[in-house]
């Protein structure tokens, strides 16, 4: 918005963050588009898209929002929708439930956290850090149920069960089976 020149005519969303947005999450069964941001900010809207005599309405309502306690560097949402999972600068592991005024930490590493992902196959979440280690969390427990020392930092991460791949510094590409007896040793 601010003035600036629209030539593709994209949709803007209202009450976007003040600073840098460091990562998009789209829920996988709602309409919610969760953003998180350098400004220590999480935010969510609802969006809809209306297809009328061949064209195509988009719209953003702004759903809820909330401040952390450092920069907000990437986020997963709970299968239901009803959680957002955010990994911070500080190294916070954090989950807020949508309505709630404040997020609460279910874990912490040394460094702050590249990549999180929710793995309901497992009922557990997974954090990647700049520490060289990933963490797989059940958020029944306080602890970890589980460490991965890796070779360098992660930078990023994905998961679709039963694979999680890792990047990390070096150029690195590491590939786990997480239905595997050894799933904490990558695959050869």
């Amino acid at each position: 918005a601010m003035g600036n020149a629209n030539p593709n005519n994209d949709y803007v969303v209202p009450s976007s963050p003040t600073d840098g947005i460091s990562s998009l999450t789209f829920s996988a069964s709602s309409q919610f588009l969760v953003a998180s941001s350098w400004a220590s900010t999480v935010s969510c809207w609802e969006t809809q898209v209306q297809e009328s005599m061949g064209s195509s309405q988009i719209s953003a309502a702004p759903r809820a929002q909330i401040t952390v306690s450092a920069p907000a560097l990437c986020t997963a949402m709970s299968a239901d929708s009803a959680n957002v999972f955010v990994g911070l600068g500080d190294g916070q592991a954090q989950m807020w439930t949508l309505g709630q005024q404040q997020a609460q930490t279910f874990g912490k590493h040394d460094a702050p956290i590249k990549s999180i992902h929710s793995v309901p196959e497992l009922n557990c979440v997974f954090t990647g850090s700049w520490d060289k280690t990933i963490k797989c969390w059940d958020l029944r427990q306080p602890t970890p149920t589980a460490s991965i020392a890796l070779p360098e930092r992660c930078y990023s991460m994905d998961i679709r069960h039963p694979l999680m791949v890792v990047g990390t510094a070096e150029r690195k590409i590491l590939i786990y089976n997480l239905s595997s007896g050894s799933w904490q040793q990558p695959c050869r």
